[in-house]
């Protein structure tokens, strides 16, 4: 007999929409979502409510949530009914304002009927009173629910339950509606489970990677989709695992941390490695891991000189790890290969700590290492000794997998160049060709050291070639007439691609680009997109001059981009300008990936239709992509320019006594204002805080150049002071982008003001100490006024202050050459670390 419903049943749609408009209201509940599929001990059962009501109710209860929360569940008997059961009775005890509202994938009775065959496949124990008390369990829970969502579609839904396929896609269903439209999401999940369709599993792999939610299975408005919002917490309890609470801390804290850390850190995410650890270890999780990741992140990120001294403070005698020892020696070589006059000293000590970690270990990879910075510091007869020890340990050695065997023959080539045997480390470079195939960083950083190996051996670096590298590719629309003189068909361009898989950057600005981008997509290409606005704003913009059709492909387009930036700052009015800036936003993106992986660099143009017609070794033309300067809105008299924006901040600043203060305003700030002289014609507007200097330039070179002085004239400084004023620590920020031109009444002076002001300001927070960190568009800018007296690097995507979201931003210092000799300038040339 069939399990009565109340009538109090909506259609998902209609839930949708109701839950939609709550969730964008300004006082909006909090929805914690709740599936385990799981058929649990008593011990388990008591594991998981410990959890909940010691754990995380209380952190929830204390939320901004406005005092409300909605519980959804899937209302499966086990873990399910459990966690739903546990939350609503915690809730009303406290008297905390809340709403139940049940998920029904299938009709209550045929859930059942699948959970007791699950029961019986798994072994439980499954009688008559067993399925008796599952379903008196699930008829209260269906009591107690104050909203049940029908997730069928009842056109006709009555044929198909005995369909396990059709079962199987609801369950889905299920599963992508928590993993998208909860606030928290509690999963029950043993660390042996399968990751079947359906299951727990999947459920927390949509809600870590949001973009991997079939688009058939999204509960997402294309607006979301677009935007992509991306839920707030996931908690995943392993019901095995006792709830301790002595330290307030969970007792795998230290092991979830650390695969947090280690999954943004292997996305090249190292901003946000270093921002989790250190929340982290602001509650009181830390452990040896942590410190090793924390100074991996900042050295990543180009803080190499804080990673340093965070390197200091963990060092501890004893821990004989090769990945610690290493450690110094690695940020030692990065220093070195910046290039300075103690550039040779550098490489000697990075030698020697590298030698340190192979003596101690037998490591092959800190063997290698030190051998290569002893030929890079003079010192051949080392070099030569190490390398022969290392190629004798790779003989002995068995490896197993694709990254084993990639590090393996790389090692191979680096000990047979430096025993001058150019032959064996071609072979050993073609055989590594094969492993780490999609690995480009990796792949880079190789044939980053082997040419500088081989220059200061006087060998010609292009070998390390035989390390293949995918081209990155600009999209350019050529114009109708393009296609009729393309020496290749579309077919042809297609196979190509195909084969390179190139990292294509594409301003994507209308149709014909939206087609080219799709197609990069059905290829496998990574495609890395420029909108003229942010999401939400973009999605509005396409439906009214394209219509729905077009933003439902657009929405697919960016949920399958491997990366996405926007423009920001523009005005009605300004849409020629801001089209200018999002061409040229792609075009420096490329030119800056290119320049970081030393790899080619061509030009794919596509025609009026989208249509692919040739790969261009030549670039575009620079004066219809760089426009600069002042421009005015035809519709008000209001001043327009794009600029240049530093911040800046002292840390320490605020602990200085008043017997300081006078030395602070008369050597370090007088420093800094002799230093701005230099640049009086590149600065438009210059301010001060006390501890916060603000500057506006002309351009995005000038910013560059004044931001990187002003770090070195703190450095230069710094070295004459005394005490809290030694300590003394700056955060730098820059950005380019659009901003008015006004007059400031109260102060009687012109100034600039803008969104784009506040943004930059919101950057400087979160820079560590001692770094210059600049936006997106900052770098892209200074790509095409020429950066070759600079390096950028990647640091990462990063919460700015003040909730402002979340942005990808890149670390900034000048660049110096060492000398190699006569093909230095050629090896260095984009060749960033």
């Amino acid at each position: 007999m069939a399990i009565a419903l109340p009538g109090k049943t909506v259609r998902l749609k209609n839930w949708l929409r109701r839950f939609r408009r709550d969730q964008g209201k300004r006082a909006r509940p909090l929805a914690l979502g709740a599936t385990g599929h799981l058929l649990l001990s008593s011990a388990e059962e008591d594991h998981v409510a410990d959890h909940l009501e010691r754990g995380l109710l209380p952190k929830l209860a204390g939320a901004d949530a406005n005092g409300r929360l909605i519980i959804l569940t899937g209302l499966a008997p086990g873990a399910d009914l459990l966690l739903m059961h546990v939350a609503e009775r915690w809730l009303t005890r406290r008297g905390i304002e809340h709403e139940v509202v049940g998920l029904l994938p299938i009709p209550p009775d045929r859930l059942l009927r699948d959970w007791q065959e699950k029961a019986n496949s798994a072994g439980a124990r499954n009688d008559d009173d067993s399925f008796a008390r599952a379903e008196a369990e699930l008829q209260r829970a269906l009591q107690a629910c104050d909203v049940l969502v029908d997730l069928m579609d009842h056109a006709d839904v009555g044929g198909k339950l005995d369909d396990p396929a059709f079962r199987q896609l609801q369950y889905r269903r299920l599963g992508a509606l928590l993993a998208e439209q909860t606030d928290v999401l509690v999963a029950v999940l043993r660390k042996d489970s399968e990751g079947l369709p359906g299951g727990t599993a999947e459920v927390v792999e949509w809600r870590r990677n949001p973009q991997s939610v079939p688009p058939e299975l999204s509960t997402l408005s294309v607006e979301q989709r677009v935007a992509g919002e991306r839920p707030k917490q996931l908690v995943v309890l392993d019901p095995a695992v006792p709830f301790q609470s002595a330290s307030g801390l969970p007792p795998d804290a230290v092991e979830r941390v650390r695969k947090q850390a280690h999954d943004a850190m292997k996305a090249g995410n190292y901003l946000q490695c270093y921002d989790i650890i250190s929340r982290a270890r602001a509650r009181g999780v830390d452990s040896r891991d942590l410190q090793y990741l924390t100074v991996l992140a900042l050295a990543n990120a180009g803080s190499t000189r804080l990673a340093l001294r965070r390197y200091v403070e963990f060092e501890e005698v004893g821990d004989l790890a090769e990945d610690w020892l290493a450690l110094k020696a690695r940020l030692l070589k990065d220093l070195a290969f910046r290039g300075s006059s103690t550039s040779d000293q550098l490489f000697l000590e990075a030698a020697e700590s590298y030698e340190a970690a192979y003596r101690n270990t037998g490591g092959h990879f800190s063997g290698i290492n030190a051998a290569s910075m002893y030929c890079l510091a003079g010192k051949r007869t080392a070099a030569l000794k190490l390398a022969a020890e290392v190629s004798a340990i790779l003989r002995k050695l068995k490896v197993e997998g694709d990254e084993e065997s990639y590090y393996w023959h790389v090692t191979q080539a680096e000990a047979a160049l430096l025993l001058d045997d150019m032959d064996a480390a071609r072979e050993a470079l073609r055989r590594a060709d094969r492993y780490q195939v999609g690995n480009v960083n990796s792949r880079s950083r190789t044939r980053f050291q082997l040419k500088q190996v081989a220059a200061c051996l006087g060998h010609d670096g292009t070998f390390a070639d035989l390390l293949a590298l995918p081209p990155v590719m600009y999209v350019r629309r050529l114009g109708a007439t393009s296609s009729e003189t393309s020496p290749e068909s579309r077919a042809a361009i297609a196979e190509r691609l195909a084969i390179m898989k190139p990292l294509v950057f594409l301003p994507l600005l209308g149709l014909p680009e939206l087609r080219a981008a799709e197609i990069c997509i059905e290829l496998g290409v990574p495609l890395y997109v420029s909108l003229a606005d942010e999401r939400s704003a973009e999605v509005a913009r396409w439906r009214r001059i394209y219509g729905e059709e077009a933003v439902e492909r657009l929405a697919r387009c960016l949920m399958r981009a491997h990366e996405v930036c926007s423009a920001r700052g523009f005005v009605d009015g300004e849409e020629p300008w801001c089209a200018r800036y999002v061409e040229s936003m792609a075009f420096g993106l490329s030119l800056l990936a290119a320049r970081r992986l030393a790899t080619n660099w061509k030009v794919l143009g596509i025609g009026d239709t989208g249509r692919m017609v040739g790969m261009l070794d030549q670039p575009p033309p620079t004066d219809a992509l760089t426009a600069t300067g002042e421009f005015n809105q035809t519709s008000a008299p209001t001043r327009r320019r794009y600029v240049g924006l530093i911040f800046a901040d002292f840390v320490g600043f605020s602990a200085l006594s008043d017997e300081n203060l006078p030395r602070y305003w008369g050597e370090v700030m007088d420093a800094m204002a002799q230093m701005l002289k230099g640049h009086a014609g590149q600065i438009l507007f210059r301010h001060t805080w006390g501890d916060a200097p603000h500057i506006v330039t002309r351009n995005a070179s000038s910013a560059a150049s004044i931001a990187t002085d002003i770090r070195a004239t703190l450095e230069r400084v710094r070295g004459e002071l005394t005490g809290d004023l030694s300590r003394l620590e700056l955060r730098l920020s820059a950005h380019y982008a659009p901003a008015f031109i006004g007059h400031d009444p109260i102060e009687g002076i012109d100034t600039y003001y803008g969104t784009q002001l506040s943004f930059a300001a919101r950057i400087e927070p979160v820079t560590p100490p001692g770094a210059i960190f600049v936006t997106e568009s900052f770098a892209a800018r200074l790509m095409l006024e020429g950066a070759e007296h600079f390096v950028l690097e990647y640091a990462g995507e990063l919460e700015l202050a003040k909730n402002f979201g979340q942005y990808r931003l890149f670390s900034l210092r000048k660049r110096t050459l060492p000398d190699f000799g006569k093909t230095a300038e050629l090896l260095f040339r984009g060749m960033s670390r």
